[in-house]
């Protein structure tokens, strides 16, 4: 397995094993998702593919929960300028029709529910 430039990581836990995986993906030159298995050690591809063109910004995996990440700072050519997506092992990138593109220039992060309050027009 070749080394990957220019990409994001995350770590998620596989449901049904829970064995812990880090996900290696969306670099610069490469669209495909491999998937390092901490218990045997073993990189593999996985069937996903990087949406768009994510991988040639910014883009970053962030934590949602054990078994989900939020793939942030994205910009993969659909009609949205940096949409979010959701990445898991079952059903790889879903895309959320979320418009963050005020916060492209910045970093994105991850809060607990209900812990946060936006205030508008500050």
């Amino acid at each position: 397995m070749e080394a990957v430039a220019g990409h994001t990581c995350g770590v998620i836990r596989e449901k049904l094993h829970l064995s812990k995986k880090v996900i290696i993906a969306c670099a610069t030159e490469d669209d495909s998702v491999q998937v390092w298995d901490l218990e045997t050690n073993k990189i593999n591809y996985s069937n996903a593919e990087c949406p768009g063109n994510a991988g040639k910004g910014n883009a970053q995996f962030k934590q949602l929960d054990e078994q989900t990440l939020v793939f942030t700072n994205t910009d993969d050519d659909t009609n949205l300028d940096y949409p979010v997506y959701r990445f898991d092992l079952v059903n790889f990138f879903t895309i959320h029709s979320v418009d963050v593109s005020a916060h492209v220039a910045g970093n994105s992060f991850v809060v607990p529910g209900g812990t946060m309050e936006c205030a508008m027009g500050a």
